[in-house]
């Protein structure tokens, strides 16, 4: 499990959005609802019905309101303090609040048994190779082989990335646009 944890760690490829949270007054913080077998590493998306909230560290968050302890309304920032809790700012505050969705990269927990079958079918290979990677570096074993836990770890890295690449991408082929600029007179 952990070649599959180091893969979703570096590359974001595990990412779904939750489902909805309903707001409650005088509530800023609220515990997502996981899958089974995973923790959340980098809440990527929160969206209300007025639109998107903007993630702000607790410092940025402490400039932007300086009573942000106690101030209420809709909330517009959030934060991710704890692996399974997001915390919105201002706290909530009135009668139609609504719902918050999250989306989230996620990572399966030590504990897991299993993975979702995307992970297996479009990622096998790079998990496997890491896999590889860690078996065949322990020291003093009988399949112990640097040389070629060290190609294992070359794959696994490439696989990251690549997968890294797919997930910027949003799994969309021409996401990433650029506008031409002219050159010359």
């Amino acid at each position: 499990m952990e070649a599959a944890i180091e893969f979703c760690t570096y590359s974001g490829a595990w990412s779904e959005t939750l489902d909805f949270v309903y707001m409650s007054n005088g509530t800023h913080s609220y515990d997502l609802e996981l899958p089974k077998g995973s923790r959340a590493l980098v809440i990527s998306n929160v969206w209300t019905k007025s639109g998107s909230l903007v993630s702000k560290t607790m410092h940025e968050i402490a400039g932007l309101i300086p009573d942000w302890q106690t101030a209420q309304g809709q909330p517009v920032y959030y934060n991710q303090q704890n692996w399974d809790e997001l915390r919105v700012y201002p706290t909530p505050n009135g009668t139609d609040l609504g719902t918050l969705t999250v989306r989230t990269s996620l990572a399966p927990t030590r504990a897991a048994t299993t993975l979702p079958n995307f992970l297996v079918d479009r990622y096998l290979q790079t998990i496997a190779a890491g896999a590889l990677y860690r078996l065949l570096i322990v020291p003093a074993q009988g399949w112990s082989n640097p040389q070629l836990a060290a190609y294992f770890k070359t794959e696994f890295n490439a696989g990251c990335a690549a997968a890294k690449v797919e997930i910027f991408h949003d799994r969309v082929a021409g996401s990433a646009r650029v506008t031409p600029r002219r050159f010359g007179g």
